[in-house]
Order: C-alpha cells, then sequence, then structure tokens
C-alpha cells in the first residue's frame, strides 16, 4: 500500500506538467482510472485483477513518452504493453482479447524496428521472431507456450530498451 501511495503521490506531482505539456486529457484519465484500478484491486487482494490492473496501468506510459522527452521511444511502450496484456488475457483463457492485443502490437514495432535495426541489428531480429512466435503461440491456444513465448518477447524487449535508451541518451 505504501508503494501505490507513493505511485499516487508521483502522479500529483507530474499531472500539472503533463497537461502542461499537451497530454490529451482522455490519456490523463486513462491513467487515473488505471491507477485507480490498480489501487482498488490491490486493496481487495485480488491477485489476477491485480495483475491485469498494473499491466493496464504500464499500458498508460507510451501517452507520457509522447510529450515528455525520454529516451525510450513511445512505440517500445506500445510493443510492451501489447505482449503483457496479451499473456495476461491467454492466462483467463481469453483468446480472442489475447489475440486481439498481440495484433495490435504489429502497428507501433513496424515503426520501432527500424530504429532498433540500426542500434542492433541481430536483437532486432531476434525480437521481431520472438514477436511473431507469440502471436503464434497465442492462435495456438496453448497457454504453455504463451508462457515461453511471451517471456523470451519480455526479455528481448528488455535488452532491446537498454540498447535503445543507452543510444538515446548518448546523443
Amino acid at each position: 500500500m505504501q508503494s501505490l501511495k507513493k505511485i499516487h503521490e508521483s502522479w500529483n506531482k507530474l499531472e500539472p506538467q503533463a497537461i502542461e505539456a499537451g497530454l490529451p486529457p482522455g490519456d490523463r484519465e486513462n491513467f487515473k482510472l488505471a491507477l485507480n484500478d490498480l489501487t482498488i484491486a490491490i486493496s481487495n487482494q485480488r491477485l489476477e485483477e491485480s495483475l491485469l490492473a498494473a499491466i493496464e496501468l504500464y499500458g498508460q506510459y507510451a501517452g507520457l513518452a509522447r510529450i515528455f522527452s525520454i529516451p525510450t521511444p513511445a512505440e517500445f511502450y506500445e510493443v510492451q504493453y501489447g505482449v503483457m496484456s496479451s499473456m495476461g488475457e491467454a492466462s483467463r483463457a481469453d483468446w480472442d482479447a489475447a489475440t486481439d492485443r498481440i495484433a495490435a502490437i504489429f502497428s507501433p514495432w513496424s515503426m520501432l524496428l527500424p530504429v532498433a535495426g540500426k542500434k542492433d541489428k541481430l536483437l532486432a531480429q531476434q525480437t521481431d521472431l520472438s514477436l511473431k512466435d507469440l502471436q503464434e503461440a497465442i492462435n495456438s491456444e496453448e497457454i504453455n507456450l504463451v508462457v515461453f513465448k511471451g517471456d523470451i518477447a519480455l526479455s528481448n524487449l528488455k535488452m532491446l530498451e537498454k540498447k535503445l535508451s543507452k543510444t538515446q541518451s548518448s546523443q
């Protein structure tokens, strides 16, 4: 609960800056709703709901990345959110939602892939293949494949994030 309180306090401090920087009202409202949903789920000690709410809150970072100068492109957050949310939906056996979530990553990924390829061609290719493997695993509706393929994709994305933020910050 202390960590949640700190998140609420941090958001309260950041929100005026986000408004001034041009965060659209819908994005701001979505962030607040996701944070509130996470707080309620954790307060009620509902583990699965808490995990899904945490993923939804993470999904709001792309909007913040678009208005603030941060090293990692907003598309990265969209892709990572899509991977996490598709895995979450698969864990609930909601295969239609998982399919929709993973399909939604390929538009932002198509914008991120060329940038990633300039930083580390091999890692970009590995990440691309791991995202396609996860999509295939979701299409097969086999949760164990989704877990393995999703973990690989998340690991690749974590390494990619380090490359993107390191390169961006050194420019």
